[in-house]
């Protein structure tokens, strides 16, 4: 598992502290992580399995693919997540959304594509 870790920061091209940062770590546990000084846990490995978006038997197992492939089920699953957070800013935002006009939707779907055509 520890040189999967290294090879996901990798992929992601994220440095040990910006890894550590998205999972509320410290990046000399990142370090000791992948130099096999620590033991990776259930907990932390599903908390990078979420964070960002990896497959956990590719994690723990090596086997399959490195990142989830996404489905609405998922997706589903995520917004559920979301909305069961109890950060209120992100309950109103989902709520908001669903609540707009389609003409709303036509407005939003133009200003992230062009946002999108901007990277």
């Amino acid at each position: 598992m520890n040189s999967r870790i290294k090879q996901l920061r990798k992929a992601l091209n994220l440095t040990q502290s910006e890894f550590a940062d998205r999972l509320g770590m410290k990046g000399n546990s990142i370090c000791s992580l992948e130099n096999g000084q620590r033991n990776l846990t259930d907990l932390t490995a599903k908390s990078i399995c979420r964070e960002f978006n990896v497959e956990y038997e590719w994690l723990t197992e090596g086997t399959g693919e490195m990142f989830h492939q996404n489905n609405d089920e998922d997706l589903l699953g995520q917004i559920g997540d979301l909305l069961s957070e109890k950060d209120e800013f992100t309950r109103n935002f989902f709520k908001t959304f669903a609540n707009l006009p389609e003409e709303d939707w036509e407005v939003i779907k133009k200003v992230a594509e062009n946002l999108l055509s901007k990277q």
